[in-house]
C-alpha cells in the first residue's frame, strides 16, 4: 500500500511540458505519503489495540477453558477408564488362570496327564504374562493417577468459569487468567514427576 501510494504520487507529479519529475513536488509528495500513511497506521493500531486490551484475558481464559475441556480432561477420562480395564482384565486373567492350573493339577489322571500337560504349561503362562504386564505398565497405579489429574481438572474448569461470570473488568480477567494457567502447569509438571517416579519404580505419596 505504501509503495503504491509513493508511485502513483510520482507519477502523478510528472511535468506536462518535459515529461520529467518535479523533484522538488515529488519529494513534498513523499514527504506527505509517508505521513499519511503514519498516521493512518497509527490510529488503526490504536484502535485495534484499545478493543483486544480489553477482550485479550478475557479471550484467553475461554480458549485455555476449551483447551482444557476438548483436550485435557477427555485425555485423563480415556486413560483412566483404560487404565481401570487393563488393571481388571490382567488381574482376572491372572487369578483364572492359577485356578484352573491348580483344579486342572489336582484332578487330571495319570492316564490322561501326558495328553494334556499342554494346558498346564499354556495356562501357566498366560497367567504369568498377565502379572507380567501388570506390573511392568503398573496398570493400577496409573489409573490412580489419571483419576487424580481427571478430578484436578475437573474441578480447574469449573473454577474458571467460575472466574468467567465473576470478572467484571480486563484486570479481573488477567488474574483469573494467571490463576487458572498456574494450575494447569502445575498439574501437568506433578504428572509427569509421578509418571517418571513410576517408571524408577518409586510411587511418590502424596501428590
Amino acid at each position: 500500500m505504501l509503495l503504491f501510494s509513493l508511485w502513483s504520487s510520482c507519477i502523478e507529479d510528472f511535468h506536462p511540458v518535459s515529461s520529467l519529475p518535479c523533484r522538488a513536488h515529488t519529494t513534498f509528495c513523499i514527504r506527505r505519503s509517508l505521513l499519511a500513511c503514519a498516521v493512518e497506521n497509527s490510529v488503526s493500531r490504536a484502535s485495534e489495540e484499545s478493543t483486544f486490551s480489553f477482550m485479550n484475558h478475557k479471550e484467553l481464559l475461554e480458549q485455555l477453558i476449551r483447551r482444557l475441556e476438548t483436550e485435557e480432561l477427555p485425555f485423563y477420562e480415556s486413560r483412566s477408564e483404560w487404565n481401570w480395564w487393563a488393571w481388571h482384565i490382567a488381574g482376572g486373567v491372572s487369578l483364572v488362570a492359577s485356578l484352573i492350573t491348580a483344579l486342572l493339577a489336582g484332578l487330571l489322571k495319570e492316564s490322561s496327564f501326558e495328553s494334556n500337560r499342554i494346558y498346564l504349561v499354556i495356562i501357566p503362562i498366560l497367567g504369568s504374562a498377565a502379572t507380567g504386564f501388570s506390573h511392568l505398565y503398573k496398570f493400577r497405579e496409573k489409573e490412580a493417577l489419571r483419576e487424580d489429574g481427571r478430578i484436578e481438572v475437573r474441578d480447574i474448569i469449573d473454577n474458571a468459569q467460575s472466574f468467567l461470570v465473576k470478572a467484571n473488568s480486563d484486570i479481573e480477567f488477567e488474574k483469573a487468567y494467571h490463576s487458572v494457567r498456574e494450575r494447569a502447569k502445575t498439574l501437568e509438571a506433578n504428572q509427569h514427576r509421578r509418571d517418571i517416579a513410576l517408571r524408577n519404580d518409586e510411587m511418590l505419596k502424596g501428590k
